[in-house]
């Protein structure tokens, strides 16, 4: 008798300190909730917004300095009156960043999280093309000289950027790697190869043109295609040639 009265005893103990710690719990949420209500009332904007917590990839072409620093420039009022897309603008105007997303962190916090450009491509000498076909203009890029180099209207960086991967699958298998695709004024399309040697292909159909440059122009050739400096597949029914140490164009075929 005396055991099952210690049990249930025990019990009683137990039950009710779980229901004191409910009831603890629930009163200071109650304080908390009243707490920020009279808060609010006199600061409807919220705190000022007293940090932000920035998620970069390790890069060192961007830092999480410069992401608050932008940040920060487009921070007005408090935490609530954040313009949450005018802060994401301002981080994605920065040359790195391909891409931004904002949100608040209670109670005083903005969380930043940034995407970065890949770069896989130069661009006109000065600039870098992401992944994505995107141009972008970083304070320096002699680290990317390796990289090849694209050229033409800005708007056709996506589709350069198709054109270069479709042409350098095309002549792979001869052995050559292409160092540089641009697009001039015309719509005309020109080719560097690693090797210095350059192929206009024009503006009509130039992947008809690349197809007759790999099996008619190069099998032409034979072991003097070492010598050759330029191929202009422009004509309609052949192709000239500028041999090395000879001038642009030294023969017709």
């Amino acid at each position: 008798m005396a055991a099952g009265s210690m049990t249930f005893a025990r019990r009683f103990h137990q039950h009710g300190s779980s229901g004191w710690l409910r009831w603890v719990l629930a009163a200071g949420a109650v304080a908390v909730a009243w707490s920020l209500v009279a808060h609010y009332a006199t600061a409807p904007d919220g705190p000022a917004v007293t940090a932000v917590v920035i998620h970069v990839p390790s890069n060192r072409e961007l830092s999480a300095q410069r992401v608050r620093t932008a940040v920060a420039s487009a921070v007005h009022g408090g935490v609530l009156a954040v313009n949450l897309a005018t802060v994401r603008d301002a981080v994605q105007r920065l040359p790195w960043v391909g891409g931004a997303s904002v949100s608040r962190v209670w109670p005083d916090a903005l969380s930043v999280r940034v995407r970065l450009r890949q770069p896989v491509a130069r661009w006109g000498g000065h600039s870098l093309v992401d992944s994505d076909g995107q141009v972008f203009t970083p304070s320096d890029t002699t680290a990317f000289m390796a990289l090849p180099e694209l050229d033409g209207p800005a708007a056709e960086a996506g589709t350069l950027l198709a054109d270069y991967a479709r042409v350098q699958q095309a002549v792979r298998p001869l052995g050559l790697a292409v160092s540089g695709l641009s697009e001039n004024a015309r719509g005309e399309l020109n080719v560097t190869f690693g090797s210095g040697l350059e192929l206009a292909l024009g503006h009509k159909d130039p992947f008809g043109r690349l197809a007759r440059f790999i099996h008619i122009a190069v099998p032409a050739f034979g072991s003097d295609f070492d010598r050759v400096a330029t191929v202009d597949m422009r004509y309609p029914n052949g192709f000239a040639v500028g041999w090395k140490g000879e001038g642009d164009h030294g023969s017709k075929k």
